[in-house]
């Protein structure tokens, strides 16, 4: 495979040594009872479950507003019927800046960007396209409720695309149901004006399982009328070491008329090896995708996840 970003190779070395240095915040202990207290934190409200669970697994909702040192790695193969296995590398570094109380962040990535869409930011990259990107981030507004933030930066298709992306997030509702809004608004030469609207409601089941809406639009100058996705998941934790999930999304677009691109069901379980930066995931899943007549297309995504610098919120 060639090498895409040797950049990340950089910055996570000096991510490692910031986490490792005496400079890093310190980390509570260990201490006895550790597994009850993980427990009691998480399993109080349907926010904290569904915060933890989404940090275990690395899902959008958390990693979007995410800014500490962090760099992300992670090589996976996907198998799906009728086409050769497909091997991919997903990377993701995020480095917070010193200036403006923490504010300022760098942000990169270079990756294919399908769980976008399965998390609702449907339109705003292509499925099939390659999204490498660097970009300064600055938080304008962060409280408990709400979370702005601002996104200035290049894209790489691979010929250069630069875009700014403004990010508004509101919590409505915490318990017993948790519902959020989010609002984006981006432009690049590439794709021009564009806005995304995003509503999710969450809901605590039991004390280790929560269930999620997701339901989003977008509207872009290269969008076909408005591209929409549907999304229902099921989360549910066994332990700080193990956790799985199903998904199931719909999305599609509205020009010439109402019509529906793709049906996905995904099965998900990951598994923690190694302390906090080692993880394991295996996840089977069927597609019924409308290049192919919508006919029943299986298939399997095994991935692997390292995690140089500061760990997950779990």
């Amino acid at each position: 495979m060639k090498t895409r970003a040797p950049w990340v190779l950089l910055l996570a070395a000096r991510v490692a040594v910031a986490a490792g240095s005496g400079a890093a915040a310190p980390q509570e202990p260990r201490t006895f009872n550790t597994a009850d207290h993980v427990h009691n934190g998480i399993s109080r409200n349907v926010v904290s479950l569904s915060r933890w669970i989404d940090s275990f697994f690395g899902n959008y909702p958390v990693e979007e507003e995410r800014l500490d040192d962090r760099v992300r790695v992670i090589p996976l193969v996907e198998f799906r019927e009728g086409d050769s296995p497909s091997l991919k590398l997903r990377v993701s570094a995020k480095l917070r800046l010193p200036q403006l109380n923490r504010r300022l962040g760098l942000v990169l990535s270079a990756f294919q960007d399908e769980n976008s869409a399965q998390f609702g930011v449907p339109g705003q990259f292509s499925d099939d396209e390659d999204v490498r990107q660097a970009a300064l981030r600055y938080v304008l507004e962060e409280e408990k409720r709400l979370r702005v933030h601002a996104d200035l930066g290049l894209r790489f298709y691979p010929e250069p695309d630069p875009y700014v992306r403004l990010r508004w997030r509101y919590q409505l509702t915490e318990d017993p149901v948790a519902s959020r809004v989010i609002q984006y608004l981006f432009w690049s030469p590439r794709r021009g004006w564009g806005e995304t609207t995003r509503f999710e409601m969450e809901e605590k089941l039991a004390p280790k399982t929560f269930v999620r809406s997701t339901t989003a639009a977008t509207w872009s100058e290269q969008s076909r009328g408005v591209d929409w996705s549907q999304g229902y998941s099921a989360w549910y934790y066994f332990s700080r070491r193990r956790a799985m999930g199903l998904d199931w999304l719909t999305d599609g677009f509205t020009d010439p008329r109402l019509s529906v691109d793709k049906h996905r069901f995904t099965f998900k379980y990951r598994r923690r090896v190694a302390r906090d930066w080692l993880f394991l995931q295996v996840a089977p899943f069927l597609e019924w995708p409308r290049d192919r007549d919508f006919r029943t297309t299986p298939g399997i995504t095994l991935q692997m996840e390292t995690i140089f610098g500061t760990g997950p919120w779990f």
